[in-house]
């Protein structure tokens, strides 16, 4: 791997940053779904048995 000019070490440590962020934001996003899928059907259930 070549090394990177100082200018474009900066732009490079920010993209990274911004897809790593992205990538968790995501992650965080899906575990939320599936929580309040259950958390639902889990509401749902308590609903019913009374």
């Amino acid at each position: 791997m070549k090394i990177i000019p100082p200018h474009l070490r900066k732009l490079t440590l920010i993209i990274t940053i911004m897809i790593l962020a992205f990538i968790a934001f995501a992650t965080i996003i899906e575990i939320s779904k599936e929580t309040s899928k259950e958390l639902t059907r889990d509401a749902t259930k308590s609903i019913e048995k009374e």
